[in-house]
């Protein structure tokens, strides 16, 4: 019986799929199988930089001999953070861009961020590059927006505006540190989506 194995892969497309794959008989029936299971999603890019010793990486040159291999370092940074089209989309089905020293709400990972009075959902810097951003909107689809205080900032999450849900807002203390949401609850709302789109 052949092993299957998983397919280490953010796909944003069908073509990617394919070249990510290749010839791979074992992931296509995974595939042809399981069509209807996948939920292919896009997401922000992270480029980072440097020391990467001692961390595995799959080789995906030798699909066939199953090989682990080294990087080299260990201190990887990430240095850009990019967006399709300048527009983050936080739909509560992961925690990558969860700051977790901070939020207190539920997270839950499966579509939905619930909040109750006095809980705070904070997002880590979730677009960052060699320039300030400037202009940000945040759209938040919620069952009570009433109830939430919605913020942002530009520095990185060291400062944090508040803003009006779906309103072009101007940033106040901006630096290349990057873009992070925050929202506080002063009652009952479940959180479906969070869309920022912002300048460069």
């Amino acid at each position: 019986m052949a092993e299957q194995r998983f397919v280490p892969a953010v796909i944003s497309d069908l073509q990617n799929l394919k070249k990510t794959i290749g010839g791979l008989d074992l992931e296509r029936e995974f595939i042809r199988n399981n069509v209807n299971k996948l939920q292919i999603r896009q997401g922000p890019l992270k480029i980072s930089s440097g020391d990467a010793s001692g961390l595995l990486t799959w080789d995906v040159d030798q699909w066939d001999e199953e090989k682990w291999g080294p990087l080299t370092g260990t201190d990887l940074a990430s240095v850009r953070i990019v967006n399709h089209q300048k527009t983050f989309l936080e739909p509560f089905l992961v925690t990558d861009y969860r700051n977790a020293g901070v939020t207190t709400a539920t997270w839950t990972g499966n579509g939905s961020l619930v909040m109750t009075s006095g809980e705070v959902a904070q997002s880590a810097v979730f677009a960052l590059d060699t320039t300030a951003f400037t202009q940000a909107r945040i759209i938040v689809a919620a069952t009570d927006t009433s109830v939430l205080t919605i913020q942002i900032s530009y520095d990185g999450g060291n400062n944090f505006q508040t803003v009006t849900n779906g309103v072009l807002t101007t940033g106040t203390t901006t630096s290349v540190a990057g873009l992070a949401w925050k929202i506080t609850s002063t009652g009952s709302s479940t959180i479906s989506r969070v869309t920022v789109q912002y300048d460069a």
